[in-house]
Protein backbone atom coordinates (compact mmCIF):
# COMPACT_ATOMS: atom_id res chain seq x y z
CA UNK A 1 0.00 0.00 0.00
CA UNK A 2 3.07 2.26 0.80
CA UNK A 3 4.45 1.77 -2.87
CA UNK A 4 0.70 2.87 -4.07
CA UNK A 5 0.67 5.88 -1.95
CA UNK A 6 4.81 6.86 -3.24
CA UNK A 7 3.93 6.32 -6.78
CA UNK A 8 0.28 8.98 -6.56
CA UNK A 9 2.92 11.20 -5.10
CA UNK A 10 5.12 10.81 -7.71
CA UNK A 11 2.09 11.52 -10.35
CA UNK A 12 -0.33 13.54 -9.04
CA UNK A 13 2.05 15.43 -6.20
CA UNK A 14 0.73 18.20 -4.40
CA UNK A 15 -2.98 17.13 -5.06
CA UNK A 16 -2.12 13.60 -3.64
CA UNK A 17 -0.40 15.18 -0.63
CA UNK A 18 -3.68 17.51 0.27
CA UNK A 19 -5.95 14.80 -0.15
CA UNK A 20 -3.89 12.40 2.40
CA UNK A 21 -3.53 15.72 4.66
CA UNK A 22 -7.33 16.77 4.34
CA UNK A 23 -8.20 13.02 5.18
CA UNK A 24 -6.05 12.82 8.03
CA UNK A 25 -7.21 16.12 9.83
CA UNK A 26 -10.77 14.93 9.12
CA UNK A 27 -10.49 12.04 10.84
CA UNK A 28 -8.10 13.34 13.92
CA UNK A 29 -10.46 16.06 14.18
CA UNK A 30 -13.33 13.76 14.25
CA UNK A 31 -12.13 11.29 16.56
CA UNK A 32 -11.27 14.33 19.28
CA UNK A 33 -14.79 15.84 18.75
CA UNK A 34 -15.90 12.08 19.22
CA UNK A 35 -14.46 11.92 22.36
CA UNK A 36 -14.92 15.04 23.54
CA UNK A 37 -18.88 15.04 23.07
CA UNK A 38 -18.33 10.98 24.98
CA UNK A 39 -16.75 12.37 28.17
CA UNK A 40 -14.78 15.04 30.22
CA UNK A 41 -10.91 14.56 29.59
CA UNK A 42 -10.22 16.52 31.93
CA UNK A 43 -11.31 13.65 34.72
CA UNK A 44 -9.38 11.50 33.22
CA UNK A 45 -5.71 11.23 34.29
CA UNK A 46 -3.36 12.98 32.10
CA UNK A 47 -6.27 14.85 30.68
CA UNK A 48 -5.54 16.32 27.28
CA UNK A 49 -2.16 14.21 27.12
CA UNK A 50 -4.64 11.27 27.41
CA UNK A 51 -6.83 12.31 24.88
CA UNK A 52 -3.60 13.16 22.18
CA UNK A 53 -2.37 9.72 22.51
CA UNK A 54 -5.70 7.59 22.08
CA UNK A 55 -5.67 10.18 19.08
CA UNK A 56 -2.60 8.57 17.40
CA UNK A 57 -3.38 4.94 18.10
CA UNK A 58 -6.65 5.50 15.94
CA UNK A 59 -4.79 7.29 13.44
CA UNK A 60 -2.45 4.31 13.74
CA UNK A 61 -5.39 1.96 13.79
CA UNK A 62 -7.00 3.63 10.63
CA UNK A 63 -3.68 4.32 8.38
CA UNK A 64 -4.07 1.69 5.66
CA UNK A 65 -8.09 2.81 5.26
CA UNK A 66 -6.79 6.58 5.01
CA UNK A 67 -4.29 5.64 2.56
CA UNK A 68 -6.43 3.42 0.73
CA UNK A 69 -9.14 6.27 0.50
CA UNK A 70 -6.35 8.79 -0.39
CA UNK A 71 -5.27 6.27 -3.55
CA UNK A 72 -8.91 6.03 -4.77
CA UNK A 73 -9.80 9.68 -4.23
CA UNK A 74 -6.95 11.58 -5.55
CA UNK A 75 -7.48 10.80 -8.98
CA UNK A 76 -10.80 11.97 -8.94
CA UNK A 77 -9.97 15.20 -7.35
CA UNK A 78 -7.48 15.74 -9.73
CA UNK A 79 -9.89 15.17 -12.41
CA UNK A 80 -12.28 17.61 -10.67
CA UNK A 81 -9.58 20.18 -10.25
CA UNK A 82 -8.00 19.83 -13.61
CA UNK A 83 -11.48 19.89 -15.27
CA UNK A 84 -11.76 23.41 -13.48
CA UNK A 85 -8.77 24.86 -14.89
CA UNK A 86 -9.45 24.02 -17.93
CA UNK A 87 -12.75 25.56 -17.54
CA UNK A 88 -11.59 28.84 -16.62
CA UNK A 89 -9.16 29.00 -19.37
CA UNK A 90 -11.41 28.93 -22.05
CA UNK A 91 -12.74 32.64 -23.03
Amino acid sequence: MKVKLENLIKEYGMIAMLVYLVIFLLVALGFIGAVQLGFNTEEVPGGILSLLGATWVFLKVTQIGRIALTVLLTPIVARVLHRGKANNSTP
